[in-house]
């Protein structure tokens, strides 16, 4: 039997998950490949990240202060023993935490999955909290008290 075009039903292509074809909206835009950094990465005795040995590793433009990012990795210190967490404004610590946001660069830069675009919270709910914005994203979010949002 033939059909018409009037008879004509939308057709849904059944696509492997992840795929855009039956969605009504564009695809994203393909993942920018990870940008190259120049890291010399030196494990001392204890497994603790030299900082004295890491190079090319720079904070870039602030995109926001008291941001954090979404599409997040958490992401913590290799350090042994890690870095002293600080309290939050509840009185409670807040693992896991890095010591600084250029910590928190160089710990994303060595991640395979995350940008260049890093969120730290220098203060409020969740001191020392390092996140990277994953490969592909982009850094919506939300007013976040504490924490800036940067590249490096």
């Amino acid at each position: 039997e033939q059909k018409t075009s009037t008879d004509a039903r939308p057709q849904v292509n059944l696509a492997d998950e992840g795929d855009f074809a039956a969605s009504p909206s564009p695809p994203p835009p393909p993942a920018l490949p990870h940008p190259s950094r120049l890291v010399d990465i030196h494990f001392g005795t204890e497994g603790a990240l030299d900082d004295t040995r890491t190079r090319g590793i720079k904070l870039g433009p602030t995109i926001k202060d008291d941001w954090s990012c979404d599409h997040f990795k958490i992401l913590k210190s290799s350090d042994v023993p890690p870095p002293p967490c600080v309290k939050n404004s509840r009185g409670e610590i807040v693992p896991p935490c890095v010591s600084t946001m250029l910590d928190c660069a160089k710990i994303a830069s060595n991640d395979a999955t995350c940008s260049n675009v890093i969120t730290y919270y220098k203060r409020g709910e969740y001191p020392g909290r390092c996140l990277c914005v994953t490969q592909g994203q982009d850094c919506e979010g939300w007013k976040a008290e504490g924490a800036t949002s940067t590249h490096f």
